[in-house]
């Protein structure tokens, strides 16, 4: 059966709304607990999702069960409707699956105040690493699905990192080293200054992205090297903003 996903982000919205109305909560109060459990959100955030304007991610919707005491996740989410629509002996298979899960032990409540951690988060990490010197082709197909590590600069946060690298090179000490693999969200609007995972011409390069008036340099944090100037010529592109 084709899913609409429109209606289903409503459906999901709608249950999310009176959970938190019920626990107490405004919407400004779930946005606060959300940040203070790691996962940065705003109030329009959480608007969006009880609206159906958006999908909230898996991992949000489980910080959110918890808060809101949600702890059958399947029924209350899945089977809030459906099961109204089941005959007897569909009643019945459901019965027998619910007992199977039981008996399993695989699904057992945990004590209140024991918090299962959710699966972190990975990414994808480019196997061919970008140049610091002279330049290396970023293969878009060639990668590892990394998880991203439990300690991350201040300010960075899970949901910002799109992919991984690992420079090579020297030209971006004392920052970045040789073989260090750096985090990157894919935001092509750079500032002056901002650094940046550029292709040039088809190599992949980590610089500092320097724009002016008469054009557009990738700058190395090492004076040694010189900086590469992009001519319009160039086939150019930025594929994002790396994370510190």
């Amino acid at each position: 059966m084709e899913i609409n996903q429109i209606e289903f982000n409503k459906k999901i919205g709608n249950i999310l709304r009176n959970a938190r109305k019920a626990s107490g909560y405004t919407c400004a109060d779930v946005a606060g607990m959300l940040t203070k459990m790691g996962f940065p959100c705003k109030t329009a955030a959480v608007n969006s999702w009880e609206n159906g304007r958006t999908s909230v991610g898996s991992i949000q919707l489980l910080m959110l069960c918890k808060l809101y005491n949600i702890h059958d996740i399947y029924s209350t989410f899945i089977l809030s409707d459906e099961e109204d629509t089941l005959n007897e002996e569909g009643l019945s298979k459901l019965e027998d699956y619910r007992k199977l899960l039981i008996s399993s032990g695989l699904y057992k409540k945990t004590p209140d105040n024991i918090v299962e951690l959710p699966i972190r988060k990975e990414v994808p990490m480019y196997l061919m690493a970008v140049s610091a010197g002279t330049g290396e082709f970023l293969d878009d197909d060639n990668h590892d699905m990394v998880p991203i590590p439990e300690v991350l600069p201040k300010g960075v946060y899970p949901d910002d990192i799109d992919f991984s690298v690992r420079i090579h090179g020297e030209s971006m000490e004392p920052k970045f080293h040789d073989h260090q693999a750096i985090w990157v969200t894919r935001d092509t609007n750079l500032r002056d200054g901002d650094i940046g995972i550029f292709y040039l011409n088809g190599d992949a390069f980590c610089k500092v992205f320097h724009k002016t008036s008469t054009g557009i340099s990738l700058v190395s944090l090492n004076i040694a090297y010189k900086p590469i100037s992009v001519n319009e010529s160039d086939e150019f592109r930025i594929f994002g903003k790396v994370l510190m």
